[in-house]
């Protein structure tokens, strides 16, 4: 038997460890839930890491492509002279940007033309702006009324995209081509690390002709020309047959030319380089001189050209849509032009000097072209490879699209654009597209047959009901439904079941679209449910014409039902809401525009700095000339300013009262008298017959009586 004590002592004993095991599991508690927080934090910490990492390997993947563009502009402006004889510009395969730890940041060019070109002309293609839609249909490339439809949307766009209007036949492949295409190509080879070959090289791919590549939405260039010195020297304005143009004439050929090219037109004013072509061919100018004419001076009041073509690099099928060339002429310039050498292709006149051309046709073209394009649009895809490894691929890759004006020195970038989505943007849009269009299909094959099946009015008032005008509906989608697009299983379609057409049969199933996600089967289930509900007002609208047919009697007066919309088809409403939708749409190039519009707001130009800055410190600086004259009229005012106080402070020499007669020195004879006829009065005369003037002699001052 355990004592009280001994009892009392392992009770305690029990309570003590009750009560470390309640406090083990709070710790136990508290030790999870500080892991918990932590843990969290952890996470929070690392995402945000990430996040910051990802924004600066984005910032460096822009910078890096903003160098590249810069690049290219500098190497292009590097060549501007030759570009004046004649030469095309040329870029390397490769640009280096920087290196820093064993990495390269590089540049290179892929391809933009139709031949695999990495530079090509865009003066050497018809300017939209004022475009006569006869020109650019004559290119093959579309057809007139899609030619029309271009011209009339690419009068104000300022990107060649702005023009896509897949209802007027201008879908994307005519308009740009396969360009998502080939720089997903690029990509690809730029990402390879096994392929062999040149670094850099991307393989040419010939395509077909789309606009972009015989239409532009730039308008204009600056009218330069090459100076006697080979120099760059901005061409001279005829006008009105200015002395200005009229001296740069003579410079390049010989004194009077001007005078007879004038005189052989009856002095008209040239309003086009055709004018100034016929002055020289009936003033008998030789035409070895015609280039060196049509280098010094242009046609109008503004040393610009508008919408000229450049005929030294335009493709066949633009010189072949020039008016009076046509498809003979402009494969004899083509076949004369690739004889050329540099020097001879920077002269207006090679198409009359190479024999491809005579001087009446040559005349009649001169409106329409120019010697060479200042402007030229490039595509540079810029990333970082490992410096220390030959071929290696390409990380954080960045395509910008590029138009360098090279008529501003520094060149300026008329254009440019980051490409680098473009790719998967037209993955999205064609799978829209495909979405669209097979919806689309359905819907109107269901609208047709709801037309075709639908019951003659006449047969509703005599039966006297309504019950085949809302049966109708119902039979006749069901119809639709069976005939569709053609993705009936074709089994069901050959095995007799219309037979017996009183049994209703569940309507097949579509096949797969090509492109599934949950995006388009949210847009299917909307056009479904849409679809539904234009069923059920349809079948509404009949059942309410049909009661319409039957008139009430003239002791029972008709109740006043308010009148209905005016009845569409399905396939007008549902174009109807794709048109409510595409207004609530901006294309990309509008967005890129209102994004260019933004930022030149903010930023300023290489010019507009330097301007500013020139005016501060005008302000702050003045030449030493305009501190002399401040100088020189502060003394002048300070001058003049002391003798008004001194001429203040002092009495007047002649104030009115006399002197006594007593210091009037004696009047030699004569002096007075002659005086008193010269008309003085109060002045004596010296000796000498001088007037002292109050400075020598004395006076006596006279009595207040004497004259």
């Amino acid at each position: 038997m355990r004592t009280h004590t001994q009892r009392h002592f392992i009770q305690q004993i029990h309570a003590r460890s009750a009560r470390r095991g309640v406090v083990m599991l709070a710790v136990l508690v508290v030790l999870a839930i500080a892991a918990l927080v932590a843990g969290g934090l952890l996470a929070a910490s690392e995402a945000e890491h990430a996040g910051l990492t990802a924004m600066r390997d984005r910032t460096q993947q822009r910078a890096i492509a903003w160098s590249g563009c810069q690049a290219v502009a500098a190497l292009l402006s590097a060549q501007r002279n030759s570009l004046a004889d004649g030469e095309t510009p040329e870029l390397p395969d490769e640009i280096l940007l920087y290196e820093a730890d064993g990495a390269q940041a590089v540049a290179r060019l892929l391809p933009v033309g139709p031949s695999g070109e990495r530079l090509i002309p865009e003066c050497a293609k018809f300017a939209l702006a004022g475009l006569d839609p006869a020109m650019l249909a004559g290119t093959g490339v579309i057809d007139s009324a899609a030619a029309t439809a271009a011209v009339a949307r690419g009068g104000n766009a300022d990107a060649i995209e702005a023009i896509i209007q897949p209802e007027s036949g201008l879908t994307a492949d005519r308009v740009i081509g396969p360009v998502a295409a080939g720089i997903a190509a690029g990509v690809r080879r730029l990402q390879d690390s096994s392929g062999s070959g040149a670094r850099g090289a991307i393989p040419a791919r010939v395509r077909t002709l789309a606009v972009a590549d015989v239409a532009t939405p730039f308008a204009a260039q600056r009218a330069l020309g090459s100076g006697v010195t080979g120099t760059i020297v901005e061409r001279t304005p005829l006008g009105a047959w200015s002395s200005e143009g009229m001296a740069a004439i003579d410079a390049r050929t010989s004194g009077g030319t001007a005078e007879r090219m004038r005189s052989a037109i009856g002095g008209e004013t040239p309003t086009n380089q055709g004018m100034i072509v016929r002055s020289m061919r009936l003033s008998q100018l030789a035409v070895d001189k015609w280039s060196e004419v049509l280098d010094a001076v242009v046609a109008g009041n503004a040393a610009v050209e508008h919408g000229q073509v450049d005929i030294a690099n335009a493709p066949e099928e633009v010189l072949r849509a020039i008016p009076a060339v046509g498809t003979e002429l402009a494969a004899k310039m083509v076949q004369a032009r690739a004889s050329l050498a540099a020097g001879e292709r920077a002269q207006l006149a090679w198409p009359v000097t190479s024999g491809a051309l005579t001087p009446e046709e040559f005349e009649a073209i001169a409106p329409f072209v120019c010697a060479r394009s200042w402007l030229w649009r490039a595509r540079v895809a810029t990333g970082v490879v490992d410096g220390m490894q030959e071929g290696s691929a390409m990380r954080g890759i960045e395509v910008w699209e590029v138009v360098v004006d090279l008529a501003e020195d520094p060149p300026r970038f008329a254009s440019i654009r980051d490409c680098t989505l473009l790719p998967i943007a037209a993955a999205l849009a064609e799978q829209v597209r495909t979405e669209q269009v097979a919806s689309g299909e359905r819907k109107s094959a269901a609208a047709d047959q709801v037309v075709d099946d639908e019951p003659d009015s006449s047969v509703v008032m005599a039966n006297g009901s309504s019950d085949s005008g809302i049966e109708a509906p119902s039979v006749a989608q069901s119809g639709a439904d069976s005939q569709g697009d053609g993705g009936a299983d074709d089994s069901a379609m050959g095995d007799g079941s219309d037979s017996n057409p009183g049994i209703e049969r569940a309507p097949p199933s579509w096949k797969r679209e090509p492109w599934r996600s949950p995006a388009a089967d949210a847009v299917r289930a909307a056009d479904a449910a849409r679809k539904a509900e234009s069923d059920a007002r349809e079948v509404a609208q009949r059942a309410r014409d049909a009661q319409g047919a039957w008139k009430p009697s003239n002791e029972q007066a008709p109740e006043a039902v308010p009148e209905s919309a005016p009845w569409s088809t399905l396939a007008d409403r549902e174009k109807q809401a794709r048109e409510n939708k595409a207004r609530g749409w901006s294309t990309l190039a509008d967005r890129e525009r209102a994004d260019r519009e933004e930022r030149s707001g903010k930023w300023k130009t290489l010019g507009e700095r330097e301007r500013d800055d020139r005016d501060a410190r005008a302000k702050e600086w003045k030449s030493l000339g305009d501190e002399e004259r401040e100088r020189r009229a502060a003394r002048d005012a300070e001058e003049r300013e002391r003798r008004k106080q001194q001429s203040a402070s002092m009495s007047h020499p002649f104030h009115a009262t006399r002197w006594d007669d007593k210091d009037v020195p004696p009047d030699p004879a004569g002096v007075a008298s002659r005086a008193e006829e010269s008309g003085k009065d109060d002045e004596q005369a010296s000796s000498s017959g001088s007037s002292t003037g109050g400075l020598s002699g004395r006076w006596r001052r006279r009595s207040d009586s004497s004259p």
